[in-house]
């Protein structure tokens, strides 16, 4: 079966003839609708974060210091922490935006 978008027909199966015919059966399902599925996911606004004052907090930080007799793990998993803690400190969450795509392409409604 051909369509404009992918995933539109799942599951696609064939059965068995109908009465003494040699032609198969076609049964499938036809996605016309998706529910809405929240995200939890905290989403950051990168493009409008304060860089300047991260990059200030970080050169402020005394690395030396923080890293003498740390593994380069334990470094590592630090500076992500640091890093972690300046973003959220400097960076805009995204707000909710409310999309409302079409599920259908115009073609295949008309179609319907």
């Amino acid at each position: 079966m051909f369509t404009h978008e992918e995933n539109l027909i799942d599951p696609f199966t064939d059965e068995l003839p109908l009465a003494k015919s040699d032609h198969v059966v076609l049964r499938w399902n036809m996605l016309l609708a998706v529910q809405d599925i929240k995200s939890t996911q905290v989403k950051y606004n990168y493009h409008k974060g304060n860089f300047a004052a991260i990059q200030t907090s970080l050169q402020l930080v005394n690395w030396d210091d923080r890293w003498t007799g740390k593994t380069v793990n334990e470094m590592w998993t630090d500076f992500t922490q640091i890093l972690e803690e300046q973003v959220h400190l400097h960076v805009t969450l995204k707000s909710e935006r409310r999309k409302r795509g079409k599920i259908l392409q115009t073609a295949t409604e008309d179609d319907l």
